[in-house]
């Protein structure tokens, strides 16, 4: 959907039929209200074929008649919901909350392999065709650590927790408002910061927030340095306020943006754009923690954060790049007799190679190995069970 047009474009919003069956969407009804379902009401004799897509646009919801409330989407972010409708009784509702909307772009629904829904903005607009993928960047969340152990310190046991970004752009970003120096970027969720207004990320650059307050509390820094050998060229934040559950938490990080249409806020609020986020657990399909002492970590900077294969635990490397150690399935193929993976194995250790007919299943272990050699090698691995409709697999470092 579109939901910051500037002229000649047009709030938009896209149906999307995928099922295998033409579907009569004629007398439904679409709105930026769930509390009032019939703003408006499609046409008598719509209808859409399988796998097609309808775009709606002001020029059709945005009227005010006899029978519709004219209506646009705010810039900064509301809700769409389409109503099913039989002779004028509804009947079900889909939907959802979507965030503040840079110019230029789209944003929607993406399903990861958990099969949770995101919204997400879209690398570029595709109204009336399949999605393009997540637009990620400039700057993402790379790493975590939420449930450290206790120090022989006068630390408590939550002031070595830490967040990290990095810039993964290729020029400099600012962490403020090109127009607003005193308006920073910001992390909200299940903890909340907000980052000084002069600081700047050159390509490449980590940035790490902290419970504590570096500039005032210099033991707890020298601390934090000492106990992850961080360099101190690299950028230390803090305090953020609150504190991330070990059961898992929500972590957003957002970035103001005055180019948002200013009918849109009368509130004069500073309207923030969300960059990036993560919605991370800690259980299954998240991976699992053989230690207190390791963090989660990203494995592709520029792949979908809230991507639960995208993410591993480790020993943390705050401020250092994350060694590829991640084990990686590099092909699957059906042969006669079952089967054939491909794994690239980056390090010593035993792993767990596994299997299952449905994500949200139960995973079944195949084979184990142990892999002794800590450089790049290659194992073949077949399963001999007849081929399913639907499989997959993965490799499972155990501890």
């Amino acid at each position: 959907m579109l939901n910051n047009s500037a002229p000649p474009e047009l709030d938009a919003v896209e149906l999307a039929n995928f099922g295998d069956e033409t579907t009569s969407i004629g007398g439904w009804y679409l709105t930026d209200d769930l509390r009032v379902p019939r703003k408006y009401r499609l046409p008598a004799g719509t209808t859409m074929e399988p796998e097609s897509f309808l775009v709606l646009n002001e020029t059709d919801f945005g009227q005010s008649t006899e029978e519709n409330v004219g209506f646009r989407f705010s810039s900064l972010g509301e809700e769409v919901y389409l109503f099913a409708a039989s002779n004028g009784e509804l009947q079900y509702a889909d939907g959802f909350r979507f965030h503040a909307l840079p110019p230029g772009k789209t944003q929607g629904p993406w399903m990861g392999t958990d099969g949770k829904r995101h919204i997400v903005i879209f690398q570029s607009p595709t109204l009336g065709a399949a999605n393009s993928d997540p637009l990620v960047g400039p700057i993402v969340i790379s790493e975590i650590f939420a449930a450290p152990q206790r120090e022989p310190s006068a630390a408590t046991e939550s002031d070595f927790e830490f967040v990290e970004i990095v810039n993964i752009h290729s020029s400099a970003i600012a962490l403020r408002d090109a127009e607003n120096r005193d308006v920073g970027w910001r992390i909200r969720g299940g903890i909340r910061f907000d980052f000084p207004a002069e600081w700047v990320l050159k390509p490449g650059e980590s940035l790490l927030i902290t419970p504590f307050d570096p500039n005032a509390e210099r033991r707890q820094l020298d601390a934090f340095r000492k106990l992850w050998g961080i360099s101190h060229s690299v950028k230390v934040a803090g305090p953020f306020l609150g504190r991330l559950e070990n059961s898992g938490d929500s972590i957003l990080l957002e970035r103001p943006d005055f180019r948002l249409s200013p009918e849109a806020n009368e509130d004069e609020e500073t309207p923030f754009v969300l960059v990036d986020f993560i919605d991370y657990l800690v259980s299954d399909p998240w991976p699992m923690s053989a230690s207190a002492n390791e963090s989660l970590q990203r494995i592709e900077n520029n792949q979908f954060g809230s991507e639960p294969s995208n993410w591993l635990y480790d020993f943390p490397t705050p401020g250092k790049p994350r060694k590829n150690r991640a084990p990686s399935i590099l092909s699957i193929s059906i042969e006669n007799d079952g089967v054939r993976l491909e794994i690239a194995f980056n390090d010593a250790g035993s792993y767990s190679v596994q299997r299952t007919a449905q994500l949200n299943g139960q995973w079944e272990e195949m084979q184990r190995l142990v892999i002794e050699s800590e450089t790049s090698s290659t194992v073949e691995v077949k399963d001999p069970s007849p081929p399913l409709s639907q499989q997959f697999f993965r490799v499972v470092l155990l501890p």
